[in-house]
C-alpha cells in the first residue's frame, strides 16, 4: 500500500484568495476518496481470502468407480453431470453418465483433465429450482 500523497499549496495573489481555497477543497476531496477507495478494497481482501485459486488440472488418472463431474463437453450431452469411471486407457478414462434424453446409461471415453474427481461419500444434487449442489449422500 503507497502513502498517502502530501497536500499541494498553490501561493497566489491575495486578491485570489477564493482560488486557493477552492484548491484545497478539491484536494481534500481527492484524498477522502482515496480513503474510501482504500478501505474498499481492504474489505474486499479479507472477503475472498477463503476463495483459493486452483492450478490447471492435471491428466493424473484417476482409479476405476470413482465418482466425477463431467466439467468439459457438450452442454446436451455430459457437461455437468455426475459419472463413474469405468476403465483406463493409457491416457484417458471410460465414464458412464445418465443420458440426457433417454436417461440410460451411456458411455464415454473423456481426459482425466476434464473431469472433477468427488470424495467418496459426496454426490450431486439439484434442487426444485434447477440449483446443482454437491453435499453428502445420505
Amino acid at each position: 500500500m503507497s502513502p498517502v500523497p502530501q497536500e499541494t499549496y498553490c501561493v497566489m495573489n491575495d486578491d485570489t484568495d477564493g482560488a486557493s481555497d477552492r484548491v484545497n477543497e478539491e484536494t481534500e476531496d481527492e484524498h477522502n476518496k482515496l480513503r474510501v477507495r482504500i478501505a474498499w478494497q481492504e474489505r474486499l481482501r479479507k472477503g475472498v481470502r477463503h476463495l483459493m485459486r486452483l492450478e490447471p488440472r492435471g491428466n493424473m488418472l484417476p482409479e476405476v468407480g470413482t465418482r466425477c463431474i463431467v466439467m468439459v463437453g457438450n452442454a446436451r450431452q455430459d457437461f455437468g453431470q455426475m459419472a463413474e469411471v469405468t476403465d483406463q486407457k493409457v491416457h484417458m478414462v471410460g465414464i458412464k453418465y445418465r443420458g440426457a434424453k433417454n436417461r440410460r446409461l451411456e458411455y464415454k471415453v473423456k481426459r482425466p483433465s476434464s473431469l472433477m474427481m468427488l470424495e467418496a461419500g459426496l454426490t450431486v444434487k439439484q434442487d426444485k429450482h434447477g440449483t446443482v449442489w454437491v453435499c453428502v449422500e445420505e
